[in-house]
């Protein structure tokens, strides 16, 4: 069994913008040297160059619609969207349990 490119570095994250329904490739903020990279993952996260709106991480290997395929991207941004709220409250979840004490 072979190892994947993506798990050996030089693959690039994939940022997409709703808005504009464009995506841009950025190096990885795990690959950055220490030195170059932001302080915080936020200050990572990428505007888009069109619109100025903060663009959205959509991982490796994500291959976007083509631009004027406006449902697929209405329908990739719900889903987007849906999966951040999930993990939202996943996060919350785990937040409460921990509060807790085990006796």
């Amino acid at each position: 069994m072979g190892t994947c490119f993506c798990q050996i570095g030089g693959y690039k994250e994939h940022f997409a913008c709703f808005r504009c329904r464009k995506m841009h490739r950025k190096q990885a903020y795990r690959e950055l040297s220490i030195y170059s990279r932001p302080a915080t993952y936020d200050d990572y996260q990428a505007n888009c160059p069109e619109c100025g709106e903060r663009m959205q991480n959509m991982g490796r290997e994500f291959q976007p619609p083509k631009q004027g395929q406006l449902k697929q991207w209405r329908e990739l941004e719900h889903e987007y969207w849906q999966r951040c709220r999930e993990a939202a409250l996943r996060r919350h979840r785990y937040k409460i349990c921990a509060s807790k004490k085990v006796v």
